[in-house]
Order: C-alpha cells, then structure tokens, then sequence
C-alpha cells in the first residue's frame, strides 16, 4: 500500500482506501489528465523496496563527458532503479554485493562507486575498506546510499575513506547532483593542475594513501629532473610498480599518462625558475634535462599556452609592480 501510493504520486494523483461493513476492500486510484508536471521523487526503503521513481525535470548532459559509476546494490530492484535513473548522466555498471564490485573494480575502469551498506557476503563497509587500502583503487570516490543513518555509522564511514553518506529515503536528482560535484571538482583540480604553472600537487585533493603515493612520486621525479633519459621505466623502478599499475595509479590521480606527468614536472620547475629571473632560457632547458630550447619552447607552450620569452616577460613586469608598490609604499 505505501509503495502503490507513491507511485500515484508520481502520476499526480492519489490512492484511497474506502472502508465500509461489506467484507469487500475498495481503493480509489484519482489523477489528473493531461501534461502534469513531474516532480523530483526520492528513493525510500520501509522495508527495502519502498522507493519510488526519480524523473528529472532538468537532465544535465554528463554522459557525454564518459564517466563510469559502478553501482553496488543487493536489491535487484533497486539497483535497477539507480543503473536506469543514473544512466541518464553517466555510464553505468552494477554489482550485487562487495565481492562482486571488487572484481568488477581490478576489471575494469571505474571512475567513482555508490553503494549500499547492508549486503551479504560483502557490505558497503568492507568495500570501502578494501578499495581504499589497495594502492591501485584508494583514488576512486565512494558514496554510501544507505538506511543505516546513526551517528556512528556515518562517521565510521567517512573515517574509511568514502567521500560521501546519504540517508535513504533520498533524492535522485540530489545523489546525481553529488556524484556530478565529485567528479567535476576532480576534474577542473587535475585541469588547473595541468594547465597552470603554479597550481601545487598539493591542491588536488586525495586521500592519505595517495598523498603517500604522490609524495614519493614527485619527490622521484625531482630528484632526477636533470636527468635526459630520466623516464617511465626509471620512475617504476624507484617506486617499485609494473609499467601497467603505474600507469592506472597515475591516470586516476592526475588524468595523465606516467610520461606526461614527467613532463609536466620539468616544466612546472622551469617555470619556478623564470619566475626567479636569475636564469636564462638555455640554462634552464639545461637544469630540467631538456637539451633543446626550441623544443623546450615547444612543449611549454603545448601545455600553457603561453611561450616561455612571454612568460619570462609577463614575470619581469609582475617583480617590476611589485617593487614600485614597496617603494611608494
């Protein structure tokens, strides 16, 4: 009966129960005719398959950006309530319970998990636990959607690394809305990381198992920066990874191949060095392994759209105000 009723709601109308003294029930099932406008409706869960279905007035269009959610559900209703709703936005895939997600997880590219607590053989919990202490997963964004709403629960789940805890009922338009933020604040973070020659590692954000990871993966790197054949396989032996996981940990994290990342690197240090002004363009191509200035010049540009003599200007006039500021202040 709760269930029947908000699926009349959907509709714009209402269920009633007529009782009178024959041993006949009736209900009464009213809605209006005609475009009724639909509402944003929540998911409940008085006994796990009382939810009801979310249609979006507004549809963002983030499917076309490719990201992967996996969905973790043990109630097969459900479940495809959220791959049918989500699917709208993004490219899903589901899983049935924890161990299944975590096959799907070493399988497969998975850009951010929604899951349940409550489920056998492996619940939400242990989930999160187990993706976050695996080097190769720790960087995945996990959302609980959950009853099991006490103070407790929540805190020991945000404590394990999720980055998000919905209660049920709950709101499709809102659970897409925060998994939306999730991955476009990662997004524009990796962005301005690659774009802009003085955005710190620093201000993307991670968790303590890849702030571990990206220490030592930058401090690698910079150890090495005058070093030409400094490369991929170079960076695998410090921080002791096959090629393959590298690759996986570093496209999770910063969105770029482990070369890439090299290079992005040395030109974030040239661009330290410009802006110090002690230095000419040769000899920072020198300092950053990169024996050709006019290929320097290239690769700069190519990743900030700027060229090096223009950057090197751009920071001459910046020291220049700076220094007429001091003096008339």
């Amino acid at each position: 009966m709760p269930l029947a009723r908000q699926l009349a709601a959907v509709l714009g109308g209402n269920l009633v129960l007529d009782n009178d003294d024959s041993l006949l029930n009736t209900f009464t099932f009213t809605f209006p005719v005609g475009n009724a406008e639909k509402e944003d409706i929540s998911v409940a869960d008085a006994d796990k398959d009382n939810y009801v279905l979310d249609e979006e007035s507004n549809q963002t269009k983030l499917r076309s950006s490719g990201y992967h959610v996996l969905v973790v559900e043990d109630n097969e209703s459900i479940r495809h309530l959220l791959r049918d709703q989500l699917s709208k936005n993004f490219i899903i895939d589901t899983a049935s319970n924890g161990v299944v997600a975590l096959d799907k997880l070493k399988k497969s590219r998975v850009d951010l998990v929604v899951t349940d607590i409550m489920m056998p053989e492996m619940d939400g919990m242990e989930l999160c636990r187990r993706v976050k202490e695996d080097p190769d997963l720790s960087s995945i964004p996990i959302v609980f959607i959950t009853a099991k709403n006490d103070l407790d629960s929540k805190v020991r789940g945000l404590q394990m690394g999720a980055e998000a805890y919905i209660d049920k009922p709950f709101s499709i338009k809102y659970l897409t809305q925060t998994v939306k933020s999730l991955l476009e604040n990662r997004r524009r973070e990796r962005e301005s990381f690659s774009k802009k020659p003085f955005f710190n590692v620093d201000s993307i954000q991670t968790n303590k198992a890849d702030e571990e990871f990206v220490k030592k993966c930058m401090d690698a790197i910079t150890e090495h920066l005058q070093e030409e054949d400094f490369n991929v396989e170079s960076l695998c032996d410090i921080l002791a990874m096959s090629r393959s996981n590298l690759l996986r940990k570093i496209k999770a994290i910063f969105n770029m191949s482990p070369s890439e990342l090299i290079r992005l690197v040395k030109l974030k240090k040239s661009a330290e060095l410009i802006q110090d002004g002690r230095y000419r363009i040769g000899e920072i191509c020198e300092m950053i392994g990169i024996s050709s200035p006019s290929y320097f010049s290239k690769l700069f540009f190519k990743q900030f759209d700027i060229t090096p003599k223009a950057f090197e200007k751009q920071c001459q006039e910046k020291r220049r105000d700076l220094a007429q500021n001091n003096v008339e202040g």
